[in-house]
């Protein structure tokens, strides 16, 4: 679900013409989806029994950030057997055990993400994650308005989706994708 709307891409970009009205829905889904690839879940989100691989290491990595309150449930993904709660620790998506000691078994990790109630009338996004949906936006729509690609622009990097400047805005939040340790 796009958390910001065509016309506030509309906005951003300058643009006032309407006819082109589709275009301008399909670049704020698409600029909401690249910020939640990019990022996690934007929108409040209940993780359930994401599986972890674990290699040896004190520390595992979850697929997106533990925010609000943070991880619920860690148990063993073979047997279903919950840990205690207490035992572990987290930092953003970074899960282990607080007395380091080596993650011998692969998780099932229950825990809540995102950074929005979208449920609540007039919610809105974190500005940092509005920004960065308005520039991968408008970037999508200098992109897809320009058929042929050539070296004539390369400050806007308009061979990219996503222009520096959106990494550069959500780079606090930006996850990490793969395994740590």
């Amino acid at each position: 679900m796009a958390w910001i709307t065509a016309d506030d891409l509309r906005s951003a970009a300058g643009a006032k013409q309407a006819f082109d009205q589709d275009r301008f829905e399909e670049a704020a889904e698409i600029a909401c989806d690249k910020v939640e690839e990019l990022c996690g879940p934007i929108t409040w989100a209940t993780i359930t029994a994401e599986h972890v691989e674990v290699a040896g290491s004190d520390r595992v990595c979850l697929a997106a950030r533990a925010t609000r309150a943070g991880v619920t449930v860690v148990a063993d993904y073979l047997t279903g057997s919950a840990y205690t709660l207490t035992d572990w620790d987290w930092d953003g998506q970074v899960l282990f055990r607080k007395d380091r000691a080596p993650i011998t078994a692969d998780l099932a990790v229950t825990y809540e993400t995102g950074y929005f109630d979208d449920t609540v009338e007039d919610a809105k996004a974190p500005a940092w994650a509005r920004g960065m949906a308005k520039m991968i936006g408008h970037q999508y729509i200098r992109v897809a308005k320009r058929y042929r690609m050539d070296a004539d622009d390369d400050t806007s990097q308009t061979h990219f989706v996503t222009p520096s400047s959106a990494l550069d805005l959500g780079h606090k939040y930006l996850i990490v994708q793969g395994r740590v340790g």
